[in-house]
């Protein structure tokens, strides 16, 4: 075991300073008590190939705008887009602990990034198609994991569900506001969205309203 000299404590470990004072240690290193832990990177690789196709893709917008002469303002919305896309991305790629949590998060992206592009272009197509296909998937998604994965899957993601049930009524909320063509989707998403909380009252209720009280404890 490896001594400070100066403030006298003992540790166990390939030390050479001394994590209390900073003192040089003395003596033969012991096997450290508790099992080396090394830090989990992310691939690079994934990185590199997000980073890549992003820049392909920011070269694509630029040539197709000036090939249709589009105005500027949607060339920047777009390209905004398509960084605020990847910064996100690359977040999740190290931080999120798992895939499944990484297609939760990245879903919330999409949804708000198309209601951001919603909002600034005031394009009906995307209240009509784009926001209600996109709570559609998310709402399928969830049902599936749900079904297979039971009440792991809601001990694990319960925030998530709660946003998505949420999302799914988003596409009606805007149908009555009257941006939206067709009513088929917006209808379809928030029955969707219905069918999912039921069944979560139905045959979890207890479970899911235990998870989403821990959602707003302090």
């Amino acid at each position: 075991m490896k001594r400070c000299d100066a403030c006298g404590a003992g540790f166990r470990g390939a030390l050479d300073r001394c994590p209390l004072c900073g003192g040089t240690m003395e003596g033969e290193a012991a096997p450290s008590a508790f099992p080396k832990i090394g830090l989990v990177r992310r691939s690079r690789r994934a990185r590199t190939v997000l980073g890549a196709v992003t820049l392909v893709l920011l070269a694509a917008i630029v040539a197709l705008c000036v090939a249709v002469q589009a105005p500027v303002w949607r060339c920047v919305m777009a390209a905004a887009a398509l960084v605020v896309n990847y910064a996100f991305v690359q977040n999740m790629l190290v931080h999120a602990p798992d895939v499944l949590r990484l297609l939760q998060r990245y879903y919330l992206v999409l949804v708000a990034m198309a209601l951001i592009w919603f909002l600034a272009t005031w394009d009906a197509s995307i209240s009509t198609f784009v926001i209600p296909c996109l709570c559609i998937t998310g709402t399928l998604f969830d049902a599936v994991m749900l079904l297979v994965f039971r009440s792991r899957f809601l001990a694990d993601y319960a925030k998530y569900l709660v946003f998505v049930i949420a999302l799914g009524m988003l596409p009606l909320a805007l149908f009555f506001t009257g941006t939206v063509e067709w009513a088929a989707l917006p209808i379809a998403s928030a029955a969707f969205a219905a069918l999912l909380a039921g069944a979560l009252a139905a045959f979890a209720r207890k479970q899911a309203v235990d998870e989403a009280r821990k959602l707003f404890d302090a």
